[in-house]
């Protein structure tokens, strides 16, 4: 008896030790995300260490992976999920138990890893039985088609495969939908039910059975009576369903119903997308080609200012703070001096006058310069001091832009807008790389290009992980303005971020040189790496001529700037190769 009560005792303190750590790391990274579930979190914890009860705790340990998995950060919300494991599993067969399974096979679809989401599903399903929970059924049913609807095959995974890994299934999937239907009728519950319909339906649209039909209409009906927000969506997958099997006139109404839905509703961006779908496929079918074509016209438009809204306001916000911050910093950096020097000329007039007339007062007098010299002294401190204070604020600035960027990115899933996110984030830094060389340094607003150019792209090598890359520098001291440092800053960082995108991967031996040379007035800039290049002449032509992407418009648009010349080549590799007069 006496052991058993030691044992529990040392449970229970390496409970609240565990939980706490857990507790504390979590408020540290995730309360500037989702700070009401965090709330959530920290309550749970709280009273199951005050109460002892180590079910709240995993529960608490639930909550906090859930919020790692919302941030996007895999590893912790593994290790939270695996905490509440090694508790629940004490416990024996319960429905947390199975959900828990469930989540991490969640986790290992989310990481590409076939074999250990379906090893944690099949857990989920036998815990599930054992316990006798048909919620819990309900759940290892749906990830159990989830799974073998998709392809594995085709996943560009860095986890090394034993075997080959299974296509998609759609019969599978329809199968475990099928043993989901009853047990949701018997839950009781519409959404379940509408779930359930809603999925079995689609999959018999996949497979062109016109069975579909009444099960999209039955979810159709049940989300609208309980108001759901997705109650728009299967109004749209049902009039999908009536175009496939020919009858697009039936489509119709129910495409006028979501579109008048979607009038009311301005902020709606991401749901027009799936209204101009739906127009394309009904355009379609009536052999309307002209209005399908305008449809899918307006589609792209919507795909094109969802992806570089967020960039180019991100950066045009940014452009335009920086150079505000900086002609007002040298502006009352101006203003201060001409004052000085005005007092100083007026305090000069005045003791020659004072010693011309006053010579026997020249003792008293020099007291006065005295004094007057330390208040320069202090003037000219407080204006060092108000340089610090605007560059202080600016780093500020930039920083704050950069967290807004994060907080976007972990919001986005959409891998092209994410891509355009952390390069607009790459572009920020470079701004404060340059703002922390030009401000920093003795020198006031201004660079030495053969001591910023290694910081600059060693830092966007790290930023893409190829820290192992080492650049081949050919660098002379060459002294410029900050107006030529921030063009010269981005069109660097444009090409090292292509470098890393294109040239680098699936590159045995990559190479990386920047040359920087300065003759008489003429500063010439060299970035070449040994990627594969332009794949033809035509190609690199038409890149160059075009310039449809924003990375090269912007390269453009800073060399406009310079006026200077800019010039690709593409024999072994991409070089480019800027010249502009300092």
């Amino acid at each position: 008896m006496y052991a058993r009560i030691v044992c529990l005792f040392s449970l229970w303190l390496f409970l609240i030790v565990v939980a706490s750590k857990a507790c504390a790391q979590a408020a540290s990274s995730l309360l500037p995300l989702q700070p009401y579930k965090l709330k959530i979190a920290q309550q749970l914890y709280r009273e199951g260490l005050a109460k002892n009860d180590s079910m709240k705790i995993a529960e608490g340990y639930y909550e906090y992976a859930k919020l790692y998995m919302a941030a996007a950060d895999l590893v912790r919300a593994k290790q939270s999920f695996l905490k509440a494991l090694q508790i629940l599993e004490t416990r024996g067969d319960t429905y947390e138990l199975a959900r828990l399974h469930v989540r991490l096979c969640d986790l290992a679809i989310l990481q590409m890893d076939y074999p250990e989401s379906m090893k944690n599903a099949r857990k989920a399903l036998a815990i599930a039985k054992r316990s006798h929970s048909e919620k819990a059924l309900m759940r290892a049913y749906s990830v159990l088609a989830h799974i073998h609807e998709k392809d594995w095959s085709n996943l560009n995974s860095t986890i090394p495969k034993s075997q080959n890994w299974p296509k998609s299934n759609p019969d599978s999937s329809l199968y475990y939908f099928r043993k989901f239907e009853p047990l949701a009728y018997r839950s009781n519950d519409p959404m379940e039910v509408a779930f359930v319909t809603h999925q079995i339906g689609t999959r018999l649209l996949i497979r062109k059975d016109p069975k579909s039909i009444p099960y999209l209409v039955k979810a159709m009906d049940i989300a609208n009576e309980q108001k759901s927000v997705d109650r728009l969506a299967m109004t749209l997958h049902v009039a999908k369903a009536y175009v496939d099997f020919g009858r697009p006139a039936k489509a119709w109404a129910y495409i006028e119903t979501v579109r008048q839905a979607y009038d009311k509703m301005p902020t709606a961006m991401n749901s027009r997308h799936h209204m101009e779908l739906a127009y394309i496929n009904y355009y379609k079918a009536t052999g309307n080609w002209k209005a399908a074509s305008e449809h899918i016209e307006a589609y792209h438009a919507l795909e094109k200012n969802n992806l570089i809204a967020d960039r180019d306001g991100a950066v045009s916000r940014l452009s335009v703070e920086y150079e505000t911050e900086k002609k007002e910093a040298l502006l009352k950096t101006q203003q201060r001096e001409l004052a000085l020097q005005t007092e100083n000329q007026r305090t000069q007039q005045w003791f020659l006058r004072a010693v011309s007339t006053l010579l026997l007062l020249a003792g008293g007098m020099s007291v006065v310069f005295y004094r007057l010299s330390r208040k320069n002294k202090r003037i000219s401190l407080q204006n060092a001091e108000l340089v610090r204070e605007q560059n202080h604020r600016v780093k500020n600035n930039l920083q704050t832009m950069s967290n807004l960027l994060t907080l976007q990115a972990n919001r986005l899933t959409d891998a092209a807008a994410r891509d355009a996110v952390a390069d607009s984030q790459l572009r920020i830094e470079t701004m404060a790389v340059l703002q922390r060389q030009l401000y920093d340094g003795d020198k006031l607003a201004r660079v030495d290009l053969a001591e910023f150019i290694p910081e600059l792209v060693e830092m966007v090598l790290h930023a893409f992980g190829y820290d192992y890359i080492e650049p081949v520098y050919t660098l002379t001291p060459t002294d410029v303005s900050a107006d030529q440092a921030m063009p010269v800053a981005l069109i660097l960082n444009e090409l090292t971020t292509n470098a890393c995108k294109y040239a680098f991967p699936d590159n045995p031996n990559p190479v990386f040189r920047v040359s920087c040379q300065q003759w008489g007035n003429q500063i010439t800039l060299t970035v070449a790496d040994n990627g594969p290049g332009f794949t033809s002449p035509l190609e690199q032509d038409i890149m160059v001529k075009t310039r449809t992407g924003f990375g090269t418009k912007l390269i453009q648009t800073q060399v406009q700037q310079l006026r200077g010349t800019g010039q690709y080549l593409a024999d072994e590799g991409t070089q480019f190769t800027l010249s502009f007069t300092a």
